[in-house]
């Protein structure tokens, strides 16, 4: 079963910039897609979140970075093989 941890933090606030980690553990299929809604309850516009993601990374479980890509304009590949995964980003709110 896997688990998945979220840490936010706002460093420098007058920047308006949340640094986001993902950290996705005991993970059995070679890759996960990672899916940022673009939407919000209770709203009918589409808000396209994902346009704001800055400086995105993907880790291993050694810490080494690992491969990725943007299969469309809210969705990240991210290679797994079978291990842990860490995303980090920045997102302008």
């Amino acid at each position: 079963m896997s688990t998945i941890r979220y840490t936010v933090s706002m460093p420098q606030p007058e920047t308006h910039l949340f640094h986001v980690e993902v950290a996705v553990t005991g993970i059995a299929q070679p890759y996960l897609d990672f899916i940022m809604p673009s939407w919000t309850p209770g709203s009918y516009l589409i808000r396209e979140f994902a346009r704001h993601v800055q400086e995105f990374q993907a880790f291993d479980a050694a810490g080494e970075p690992t491969s990725w890509h943007k299969l469309n304009k809210n969705t990240w590949r991210v290679e797994a093989n079978g291990g842990d995964v860490t995303l980090r980003y920045k997102v302008y709110a």
